[in-house]
């Protein structure tokens, strides 16, 4: 009993470890984003222009938007720009749903990246 606890630490700091990991997003890859929706989408759209990044399509979510992010600082010039959350767009999209959707978005994801 006296090394369960430990053990459901150690166990706990791994699962969230790689769960943190996971949502990171990588430089010169898609990104997920999210956008304040008070911003308007003509300020979004100006925010995406310059931080350099390709619109590859908009989110479900207001103020979401698939990104195609520069080479080296893009996710920094996002920020910058006023993005709230930039996330891996697969880690984001969550485990169990759309598989059709999930499909989608790999495919896409693959012809840009390509």
């Amino acid at each position: 009993m006296r090394a369960l606890i430990p053990s459901l630490i150690l166990t706990a700091g791994i699962f969230l470890t790689l769960m943190v990991q996971s949502f990171l997003p990588k430089e010169g890859r898609p990104v997920w984003v999210l956008f304040n929706p008070a911003m308007g989408e003509q300020q979004q759209m100006q925010a995406i222009v310059l931080a350099d990044a390709l619109l590859i399509d908009a989110g479900a979510v207001p103020g979401s938007f698939l990104l195609k992010g520069a080479e080296s600082g893009g996710i920094g010039r996002l920020m910058a720009q006023g993005a709230l959350l930039v996330l891996n767009p697969v880690a984001a999209a969550g485990c169990g749903g759309d598989v059709a959707a999930a499909k989608r978005l790999a495919l896409k994801i693959q012809s840009i990246t390509e």
